[in-house]
């Protein structure tokens, strides 16, 4: 083993936090070869976690423990470079605004991005980490401000970027499939009370979906927040097509679009399909 090789890898190492996430694009941006990684995943400085992925092994290293999710993500975000977002209900989850317990030990977290790589679904995690294309609005990055965990740390502050309450509501809204999931949106607008009408209305115009656009203005209308009074609705392009969203619902004469029946619960203002 060449002296400069591992040195140069030892510099690299001293500007990456024991247990933190390292992957092949990392290295190969680096210009370090095969060898040189193998040689330290022998030396048992470098753990193998799979296909493409290493982990650099600190004192507290235990290969019985499930690695942390927000490590993870703090890696890819700090070491790796990779651009993604967590969005939709995981970030409203992350915001304490989540009114449905959590009955799994292990989380879906909702990722947001283009190519993200593959050995993410695979590692041993405490979240199970889901893709979603980020293509619901045109600007890749409106709305998206970084997240701090403060309950664990790394060497690095442990962050990542997350969208904010009002993009991750029209990403939930976005996720909707069916009723329990309209049941469980109009739980969690409840307590958007703080929202800002602002950034709501250049998502909104942003937003690539006019059936995500109606449904937002849907329930922002049956909660009634004080934002909802500074959005010009004048300005949002909402299509001209009926949909039927949920079978058997109601109609709703304005948006156009079919609800679960609870949504418009006095018949003067509705029309039954």
């Amino acid at each position: 083993m060449s002296t400069p090789r591992y040195s140069n890898l030892n510099k690299l190492f001293s500007k990456v936090p024991a247990g933190a996430l390292v992957d092949t694009a990392w290295f190969e941006r680096h210009n370090i070869s095969n060898q040189s990684v193998y040689g330290y995943v022998e030396k048992g400085i470098l753990v193998r976690l799979g296909r493409g992925v290493f982990l650099l092994k600190g004192n507290n290293f235990d290969s019985e423990e499930r690695l942390d999710w927000e490590v993870v993500l703090a890696s890819l975000d700090r070491v790796m470079n990779v651009q993604f977002h967590v969005g939709g209900v995981s970030s409203i989850q992350l915001f304490g605004k989540h009114h449905f317990g959590v009955f799994s030990s292990i989380p879906d977290i909702n990722v947001y991005g283009q190519n993200l790589p593959r050995w993410l679904k695979n590692l041993n995690a405490n979240g199970k980490f889901r893709f979603v294309t980020n293509s619901l609005f045109r600007t890749a990055n409106l709305g998206i401000e970084h997240f701090t965990q403060r309950r664990i740390s790394f060497g690095y502050e442990v962050s990542y970027p997350v969208s904010g309450l009002e993009r991750a509501i029209l990403e939930m809204i976005d996720s909707i499939r069916g009723e329990s999931l309209f049941e469980h949106v109009d739980l969690v607008f409840e307590s958007l009370f703080d929202l800002d009408p602002e950034l709501l209305t250049q998502l909104l115009l942003d937003c690539r979906k006019f059936k995500v656009r109606r449904l937002f203005l849907i329930f922002a209308e049956r909660h009634q927040h004080e934002w909802l009074k500074e959005i010009d609705k004048s300005k949002i392009e909402l299509g001209t097509h009926s949909r039927q969203f949920i079978r058997d619902g109601r109609y709703h004469p304005e948006y156009k679009i079919t609800v679960p029946r609870y949504i418009l619960p006095r018949e003067d203002e509705i029309c039954t399909l």
